[in-house]
């Protein structure tokens, strides 16, 4: 099995061939996905970036020393750091514990975890000490390398970044905090969002828009089935559909009308471990967890057994579809296939079963595997929350979803799961339609939010949002009322456009002695209430009533919420701080009674 295990010989990489272009980038843990737009005869068109033979999956590798630079790995042969090798020092991995290298993977799963203040980071202890390093800023770094050659002298082009369903409010923010200190501008898309544009750009066409486009609510086909089944997580999303008039004439938008339900842990992660425990057992090699970890995150093996299980098995000429010679009669390629097959199966039933040897993986910064019970449970959520809505596609994607088991793509297996009759659908690396489709739909956004902000571009969204939920604590009447800070929640919001509220919000009030305006958040989040604040110029001197603005750039982090001072007041403005934002560990209700009851 030396063809499954040996790594490629070194490849030249692909080199782009503009780089001052939009781009969309998808940092998927097994296969990133970059493609370029470009202008070509006076057309747009976008460039698929294809990985190099000698990719690996990609990780940013912990500084060991004081002012050491970050630095992102994703090519055979790795650095030596956190590589599983015993020598030298740095390189080693021990059982369960961080290492000095840190898989794009883990920091997903971490900051994807992290929904409040803190985002604990991967911490690895070395003979100096202890270094560490934060999810955000391992996915900045390894998102600002991916975009490097794009990025010219002068002024950078804008990036969009396509995240995770279900991502956070504050780790949203945390991201966009780190890629501005690397002064890489981007903007954040949502998955479900590129996967319903992708299938706008292919089936779009079938369907006939309305006479009347008046009311966009009332104006729609259907909607968009998104399941994504990822190595570390999957997710169902359900967008909707649009039609808009535009100066070009009608066309189709995904509208994402409500946040995405949550998601469910995946058992790809560890059962390719399992695969690769027995792939080294197989080729006469001890698997200790060094050595399954560098099999797994410092070779370009993770990837190869993700493409050889995608492929089809040909028929046998004139015998049934299973008619498989015996193994040793194939070629070294369908060999190292049919292996992982057989290992799949087995890596099955022991994944499932009371057999839980350590495969090399940190658990701790993975979401747990879950039981074969809580996945039917999961999709039969999926099913029943979907009900009887219109669906008119489905959009199928992550490394997982094109792995076929009896000979269909597991991605179709579970889609029909949830919907028994699948029409008009895209599976990403299936059927001609491309793997990276996500980053194509998100260099598509990044081209036309360039010209939108340079003037040559129509203003008319491509893309719809909708606003977060979020309250704020306010005195009215003597009582405290929760007051939504998006009045608009409920309303489609133009992708890629500031929102601005038309009314400040009153009956805040900053006691004497205080130098801060503190505010308490309802934020749908979180299960508790949050404080955060402002810090004032100077400290109030008497009771000081402050009005509130805030406007938001929808799915980019944090709204900007601005205090000014009514008139006659004796101090001056503030901005919210969000680094402030704590947990006060209460639910609306409780919090409210505390605070009428004097408590505050």
């Amino acid at each position: 099995m030396t063809s499954v295990l040996s790594p490629p010989p070194h490849a030249t990489h692909a080199t782009p061939s503009a780089i001052d272009a939009p781009l969309g980038i998808w940092l998927d843990p097994v296969e990133p996905q970059v493609a370029v737009r470009e202008q070509r005869d006076g057309k747009w068109e976008t460039e698929l970036l294809a990985a190099s033979d000698d990719a690996i999956p990609p990780a940013v590798l912990a500084p060991r020393f004081s002012g050491e630079p970050v630095r992102v790995d994703r090519q055979w042969p790795p650095h030596p750091r956190g590589c599983g090798d015993r020598w030298p020092p740095e390189a080693r991995v021990e059982e369960g514990r961080p290492s000095g290298r840190l898989p794009i993977a883990y920091a997903w799963s971490m900051l994807l975890g992290q929904r409040a203040a803190g985002l604990e980071p991967w911490r690895w202890r070395h003979a100096e000490g202890q270094s560490s390093l934060r999810p955000a800023a391992a996915l900045a770094h390894a998102l600002a390398d991916f975009a490097q050659p794009w990025r010219p002298n002068v002024g950078d082009p804008p990036a969009a970044v396509v995240v995770p369903d279900g991502m956070g409010e504050h780790a949203r923010h945390a991201l966009l905090l780190e890629l501005r200190r690397l002064r890489m501008p981007a903007r954040l898309m949502w998955r479900s969002v590129a996967a319903a544009m992708a299938w706008c750009d292919a089936w779009a066409d079938q369907l006939d828009p309305p006479s009347n486009l008046r009311d966009a609510t009332s104006n729609t086909p259907g909607s968009v089935l998104h399941l994504h089944l990822g190595s570390t997580a999957w997710q169902f999303t359900v967008i909707d559909l649009v039609w808009r008039s535009t100066a070009e004439g009608v066309s189709l938008v995904p509208w994402r009308r409500a946040a995405a339900a949550p998601g469910i842990a995946s058992f790809g992660l560890e059962l390719l471990h399992r695969i690769a425990r027995r792939s080294l057992q197989m080729s006469y090699q001890q698997p200790t967890a060094g050595r399954v970890w560098e099999l797994v995150w410092c070779t370009p093996w993770l990837g190869r057994v993700i493409d050889l299980l995608s492929e089809p098995t040909p028929k046998s000429p004139g015998g049934p579809d299973d008619g498989i010679p015996p193994l040793h009669n194939l070629s070294p390629h369908v060999r190292a296939r049919e292996f992982l097959r057989q290992q799949w199966r087995q890596g099955m039933q022991q994944l499932f079963g009371p057999s839980r040897e350590d495969t090399g993986m940190v658990k701790d910064h993975l979401p747990p595997t879950p039981t074969l019970d809580r996945i039917r449970d999961w999709f039969a959520t999926q099913r029943k929350a979907l009900g009887d809505r219109t669906r008119v596609g489905a959009v199928v994607t992550g490394p997982m979803a094109r792995i076929l088991v009896d000979g269909e793509p597991l991605g179709l297996r579970y889609l029909r799961e949830v919907w028994p009759k699948p029409m008009n659908m895209l599976l990403a690396g299936q059927s001609g339609t491309p793997v990276g489709l996500l980053a194509q739909a998100a260099a598509e956004h990044a081209q036309r939010m360039r010209a939108s902000r340079s003037g040559q571009g129509v203003s008319t969204p491509h893309f719809l949002d909708t606003l977060p939920r979020i309250r704020i604590a306010a005195v009215r009447g003597g009582k405290l009322v929760w007051i939504d800070l998006m009045d608009d929640h409920d309303q489609p919001m133009p992708g890629g456009r500031r929102w601005h509220r038309f009314e400040r919000i009153t009956g805040l009030t900053v006691r004497p002695g205080r130098a801060s305006l503190t505010l308490a958040l309802w934020h749908a989040d979180f299960d508790t209430v949050h404080t955060v604040a402002a810090r004032l110029p100077q400290r109030a001197t008497q009771p000081t009533p402050y009005a509130l603005s805030v406007n938001l750039d929808p799915g980019q982090g944090h709204p900007r919420i601005e205090a000014m001072p009514l008139e006659g007041a004796g101090t001056g403005p503030a901005t919210v701080d969000w680094q402030t934002l704590r947990d006060t560990g209460l639910s609306p209700d409780a919090y409210r009674e505390r605070a009428e009851g004097g408590k505050r």
